[in-house]
Order: C-alpha cells, then structure tokens, then sequence
C-alpha cells in the first residue's frame, strides 16, 4: 500500500515538472517571437543595408526560424502563439519594406504591384476579422514561400544586381495574397494551418 502510494506521488511529480517545462518552453517560444518585434524597431531606424542593418536582419531571421522549431519539436504550437507569430512577421517584414523604399532597389513596375498586393493583404485581414472577429493571416505554403522570397529579397538583390530576385517576389507575393483572400473568403472555420486554397474540409 505505501509503495502505491509512493509511486502514485513520483507520477504526479513527474507530471507536475512535464507541466512547469512545457510551459517554460512555451514562453520561451513567444519570447523569441516577440523579439522580432524589437529587431524589427531597430531595423527601422538603422541606415538601409548598413552593418547594423544586416545584424539586426539576420538575428529577426534566426527568431522566425527558432519559434517554429520549437513548438513543432516541443509540440507546444498554439493559437497565441501562431497569432503572435503572423503579427511578428508583417512588422518585420513592413519595416524590410520600407527599407527596400528608402534604398530605391524596386522598379516602378514592382511599386505598383506592392501596391496591390498591400491592398489584397488588407482586404483579407478586413474580410478575416468581419467573418472570425479576430486578426486572421495563415500559414499557407504560398505565404512561406512569399515570407521566403520576401526575407531573402535584400540579399539576392545585392549579390546578383538583376531583376530575377525582384520578378520572382512579384509573381510569388501576389498569388499568395490572392490565394488567401480566397480562403479566407470561403472557409466555414477559421484554421490558420490550412496549407492551401485546397483545404476542402474547412472551406466547403
């Protein structure tokens, strides 16, 4: 009997400490997030591709790659947490925007379709939040791929001094915004996760 005792209170220890470093790595996951938020702040006030810029570029690209990696290994992925992760990349990402702006790297041609794909964005997260009643962004392969092309602009930029970088962001931002628009517009249930505009279960 005191030994079924005993062990009955090894396990609930041994679930109690599970608990405590789940949620220590859950934290640490949106700690890494938020950080993107602070190198994103940074970024803005440093000149356009300076030493400073890239320093702070390249620790935002670490934080995006390290959140995902450990709540996808640590299995701890959430809707704060994927919620915090969107809104963490767009202000990353607007403030490499206007960096690429300031530095005057984008054709004409590439101006209006930021534009337009700003516009579709905007649509979608007006249509997301009427329809959901909170900010939606998804995690679609199209938008890894547009977050991919988009983070790596800059350097293929620099290192190849052509427009291929800039074309191939064109074509990839805009048919990920208008994949998403679509989704969002049809899907029954909001699932941030849907890979694709053929995530029938959710939107048929």
């Amino acid at each position: 009997m005191h030994f079924s005792m005993e062990k009955e209170r090894l396990i609930e220890e041994d679930i109690l400490i599970a608990w405590v470093l789940i949620n220590k790595m859950k934290n640490l996951a949106n700690v890494i997030t938020s950080s993107r938020f602070v190198f994103a702040a940074l970024l803005f006030f440093a000149i356009p591709f300076s030493e400073f810029f890239w320093v702070f570029y390249w620790l935002g690209v670490a934080s995006d790659i390290l959140d995902g990696l450990i709540a996808r290994k640590m299995r701890i992925e959430s809707e704060t947490g994927a919620k915090l992760d969107s809104l963490a990349d767009l202000a990353f990402m607007f403030v490499i925007l206007i960096a690429i702006l300031r530095s005057s790297l984008l054709s004409e041609w590439a101006l209006c379709a930021a534009a337009f794909v700003i516009f579709i964005r905007v649509v979608s997260y007006v249509i997301g939040y009427h329809r959901f009643h909170t900010f939606v962004s998804l995690h679609t392969y199209l938008n890894k791929a547009a977050g991919f092309a988009f983070l790596t602009y800059p350097v293929f930029c620099r290192l190849l001094h052509n427009r291929i970088p800039e074309n191939i962001l064109i074509v990839i931002t805009v048919l990920s915004a208008l994949e998403e628009l679509i989704i969002i517009s049809r899907m029954k249930e909001l699932d941030r996760n849907c890979k694709g505009i053929n995530c029938r279960s959710r939107s048929n």
